[in-house]
């Protein structure tokens, strides 16, 4: 289903039912046609050193859950994007 569906980022929680979101980054890095989208991840779980070593390299932002306002995580999209404020709402 990803691969049909056009995305320009995705945005994942390390803690999801059925699939870690470790498994995710991986399917999705597996994949040469999704390997160049930016990963987002917004998670409560606390990232261990090992956590840390797997995703080195596959995300590009963590951010924890409770840590950020609305506009800061708005604006670490537009950042992830190449967005800027004066581009307008619309991205």
């Amino acid at each position: 289903m990803i691969a049909r569906s056009p995305m320009d980022l995705v945005l994942l929680d390390l803690m999801m039912p059925g699939m870690s979101g470790f498994e995710m980054v991986a399917r999705l890095r597996a994949q040469p046609e999704l390997a160049h989208i930016p990963i987002m991840i917004v998670s409560a779980k606390e990232l261990t050193a090992d956590d840390i070593l797997t995703l080195n390299g596959h995300v590009q932002r963590f951010v924890a859950k409770g840590s950020i306002e609305p506009e800061g995580l708005t604006n670490a999209v537009r950042q992830l994007l190449g967005h800027n404020k004066s581009q307008g709402a619309a991205a």
